[in-house]
């Protein structure tokens, strides 16, 4: 090995623990930053021939722990489902509207049977048979906005479901690329 050699493989070494600090110092500075990730250097030996004639810097590789990892995607699919099953929950409490409010589908339901059960009292009262059909008319009034609301309500739960598979299908196309 001639002197040149052998200071030629000083140098890279000592570059590579260079590198190798300055990664260090990087996984330090940024360990409370939301998202980073630790940093690890993997030293690449150079040969020349059959003999050693220094090492190089590798590639960075990104330290993950995979069970955190894991867990992480799981959470943010857990909170996406409730999220979404939350705010379609909410939609369609104001659908049927709150309980007990003049137009929701119970009061509407119990006007409904309250009219009916008046009619039962007394068949012959014209009074009675129009406010079953008055009651009838506007249970079935409410039924029929409810049923297009729900309608609506999957017509765009489907649409967002289209656009998301469209947007993985991308994703998985550019990974592949």
């Amino acid at each position: 090995m001639t002197l040149m050699t052998a200071l030629s493989a000083a140098v890279s070494g000592l570059r590579t623990t260079q590198a190798g600090i300055a990664n260090v110092s990087q996984n330090i500075s940024n360990a409370d930053s939301a998202g980073y990730t630790k940093r690890r250097i993997q030293p690449i030996e150079q040969v020349a021939g059959d003999r050693s004639a220094g090492v190089r810097t590798g590639e960075v590789q990104r330290v993950l722990d995979r069970a955190v990892q894991r867990q992480l995607w799981q959470e943010n699919s857990g909170a996406g489902y409730t999220g979404l099953r939350a705010g379609l929950s909410g939609a369609l409490e104001r659908l049927y509207g709150p309980p007990g409010s003049p137009s929701a589908l119970d009061t509407l339901l119990n006007q409904f049977s309250s009219a009916i059960g008046s009619l039962n009292d007394d068949p012959a009262s014209t009074t009675a048979r129009s406010a079953v059909i008055g009651a009838g008319q506007t249970l079935a009034s409410r039924i029929n906005t409810i049923g297009q609301g729900v309608q609506a309500l999957r017509t765009e739960t489907e649409g967002r479901i289209a656009t998301m598979v469209d947007e993985a299908n991308g994703l998985l196309s550019s990974i592949e690329r």
